[in-house]
């Protein structure tokens, strides 16, 4: 659900620019910004004894999360928003990436071994 709220919230903030609507744009940013960190130190965590990809998405999600910590903790008052911005988003962005990776990379040995196993099968049923 996290990863839901963080894209519908990715969504808002692309249909609604900042000059726009500003309250509904940050409302986006903020579902963003919050769910997305949260889901990848859960994930991180949930994986750490199966991957060694965790420990990489609990960094990533806490860097995003402590950078947007710091913006809200400032009121959204920094010197320089571009370079906050990034260190909020691009963590979150190499986080789901390398999520999606992982997936990926399992995925394809699980096919291998269902692949090998029903032709060890068959094998022996032709014995």
């Amino acid at each position: 659900m996290l990863i839901v709220t963080a894209g519908v919230g990715q969504a808002v903030v692309g249909i609604i620019p900042e000059d726009t609507l500003l309250g509904w744009h940050l409302t986006g940013a903020g579902m963003y910004f919050l769910a997305a960190p949260l889901a990848l130190i859960l994930l991180g965590w949930l994986w750490l004894r199966r991957t060694r990809m965790s420990w990489m998405l609990l960094v990533f999600g806490l860097v995003s999360l402590g950078s947007t910590a710091y913006v809200l903790a400032v009121g959204l008052r920094v010197a320089e928003p571009g370079a906050m911005e990034r260190a909020m988003a691009y963590p979150i962005i190499l986080g789901l990436s390398l999520l999606g990776l992982t997936i990926a990379q399992r995925v394809h040995r699980e096919r291998k071994l269902v692949k090998v196993r029903r032709l060890t099968l068959q094998q022996g049923a032709h014995d």
